[in-house]
């Protein structure tokens, strides 16, 4: 290997040993990047490789090699969750001193308790910070007590005397789109990068309803006051459309964000200045709140007139059943596309996922100069089976059929009934709240003696897990919303069950548009989602557990040209007895 030995120094510097085939995967990166020439690298890395040590380590080296003599600087680590960026930070760090600049953890002020400002009865976080309102009016005492040691204010600080920085995509994006105070680095990492399109898009969504169009009537006249008429009087304009079948419509919605970057510009200017003209704190922390904002907002409608980027739209009137009539209108990013180059913020990028496709990629993101590498599966698959167990046609219409509703919650139970006996837990993912209630009353009056833990509306998914991971004994989980984010290892789960074909909803107009106009993108995204569905349970080259798929779409699916992913698995389809 070229830097084989950069890659051991790296290693034990990051304090961490490699596994098999992790510095291959490495010196394959560095390659890529320094003598081919590539500026972005794809990396498909199957669960089990360590792909978040591989691109610390790749970091490392890279800056070492490019800047040798600049101590900080080496990466930023994004993560699409503060847990996950915890987790990072906890692994990175572990034996090393508190003050160690190595590795530095940055989240976003509304994940920080601002002690000056809470009480008994209200937490304030960091958002609504008014360390300049104390200095304004002498309150030095305060700052003394409480904002000297403030934990986000020190964050600030020395967020860039770190050698690696882990933060969360919403911190990055919203610096990269709207602030611009973050430093150049070395590499960025965009960790679980099939998200990154959706991700993005949730970002830079322009959405507005009436009821949010009314509180920037308010907004106006509380920042503006009489100067402010004119804005308000044009805002109830575009109200009043809203209420009307096809208001909002392709031919005026662009008209109407151009008046409203006009006034959202003026509105957050206003209210930065005044901000910081008022000597009083609740006004201040108000007309800030006010200022941000409309100043993200301005940005968003900047970025796609600039950008002109593939977009969908939407309008909706109110729902006749709902009790509140809201009408909404909203803008959304098919794919990031050539905004990626907003995000470019290193000399070097490493889009990295268990799940993602060179199809994906190269379709949905604008990447100049960048390469696709796949590593090979560390599993053995026949670790990894997937059982297609009397697969019919589900969808929202067959699903209403009584015979093919009994024949789902049939499979569901001679599933159940063969693990059970053997004394193995699983997971049922469903693809509804209400399929899930189905099938979780029909298996709890078949097995009275199993416990089982079901997800129901309004419980968050975070305790279901719990729940399901310290209840001893015999144990099924149901849930919709498993797909993601679950480590289920060893004998906590022995088989999941996968209901139905995770389709997207056709029903959003961003969906529609990818599915006609990019079907195999649509399959593929489906894909990801059973693939990641599919890891759950297994999480280590030891581990096992058998995934049961009872939609014959999953079938056709997973036998297509853009399962990429196929040789992780071994398939059958019937039912395993051994």
């Amino acid at each position: 290997m070229k830097y084989e030995q950069q890659i051991s120094a790296a290693f034990t510097k990051l304090k961490f040993s490699p596994r098999e085939g992790q510095a291959e995967a490495i010196n394959r990166l560095l390659v890529s990047f320094l003598d081919d020439g590539f500026k972005t690298v794809v990396l498909s890395a199957p669960t089990g490789v360590g792909k978040s040590i591989i691109a610390a380590v790749t970091a490392e080296v890279l800056h070492t090699i490019t800047k040798p003599n600049e101590e900080f600087g080496a990466s930023f680590l994004l993560s699409p969750t503060n847990i996950l960026s915890d987790q990072y930070f906890s692994t990175f760090m572990k034996d090393r001193a508190p003050w160690d600049n190595l590795f530095r953890v940055v989240k976003g002020a509304a994940a920080y308790e601002c002690p000056a400002l809470t009480t008994d009865a209200k937490v304030v976080t960091a958002e609504d910070c008014t360390i300049r309102m104390f200095k304004k009016t002498g309150k030095q005492a305060i700052i003394d007590q409480f904002c000297e040691t403030c934990e986000y204010n020190q964050q600030k600080a020395k967020r860039e005397m770190s050698r690696h920085m882990i933060t969360n995509y919403a911190v990055f994006l919203i610096d990269r789109l709207f602030i611009d105070l973050l430093k150049r680095r070395t590499l960025t990492v965009f960790d679980e990068g099939h998200l990154l399109n959706d991700l993005f898009t949730n970002f830079a969504t322009l959405e507005y309803s009436t009821k949010s169009l009314e509180q920037l009537c308010d907004d106006i006249v509380d920042v503006l006051g009489p100067s402010g008429i004119t804005m308000v009087t044009e805002v109830r304009a575009v109200i009043e459309l809203m209420n009307r079948e096809n208001g909002v419509n392709r031919e005026n919605y662009m008209i109407i964000l151009d008046s409203f970057q006009d006034f959202f510009e003026e509105l957050s200017t206003s209210a930065a200045r005044k901000a910081e003209q008022t000597n009083d704190s609740a006004r201040y922390v108000k007309l800030k709140r006010i200022a941000s904002k409309y100043g993200n907002e301005l940005m968003k409608i900047v970025c796609l007139n600039e950008y002109n980027y593939d977009h969908s739209f939407e309008f909706t009137l109110p729902d006749q059943y709902k009790k509140e009539k809201i009408s909404v209108f909203s803008v959304k990013p098919i794919f990031i596309g050539e905004l990626f180059s907003m995000l470019e913020h290193s000399d070097y990028n490493l889009i990295c996922s268990a799940t993602i496709s060179e199809e994906y990629a190269r379709t949905t993101m604008t990447l100049e100069n960048a390469t696709y590498i796949r590593l090979p599966p560390v599993f053995p698959k026949e670790n990894k089976k997937v059982v297609f167990y009397k697969a019919q046609n589900l969808n929202f219409t067959t699903l209403q059929s009584a015979e093919v509703k009994t024949k789902l919650l049939n499979a569901c139970r001679d599933i159940c009934q063969h693990h059970i006996d053997k004394n193995e837990r699983g997971i049922i993912l469903t693809p509804s709240f209400v399929i899930n209630e189905d099938i979780a009353n029909f298996l709890i009056a078949e097995f009275p003696r199993t416990n089982f833990i079901v997800h129901r509306k309004g419980n968050k998914m975070e305790n279901i897990i719990e729940q399901f991971k310290f209840t001893d004994g015999n144990c099924i989980m149901i849930t919709p919303s498993g797909y993601e984010g679950m480590d289920l290892s060893g004998d906590l789960s022995r088989f999941q069950i996968l209901v139905k074909a995770p389709f997207a909803s056709l029903g959003e107009a961003r969906m529609k548009h990818i599915a006609t106009h990019y079907s195999k993108i649509y399959s593929i995204i489906t894909l990801m989602k059973l693939v990641q569905g599919a890891g759950r349970s297994i999480r280590g080259p030891e581990d096992w557990a058998v995934t049961y798929m009872l939609d014959s779409n999953i079938h056709r699916l997973w036998s297509s040209k853009q399962m990429a992913w196929a040789d992780e698995f071994s398939s059958s389809s019937k039912l395993f007895l051994d």
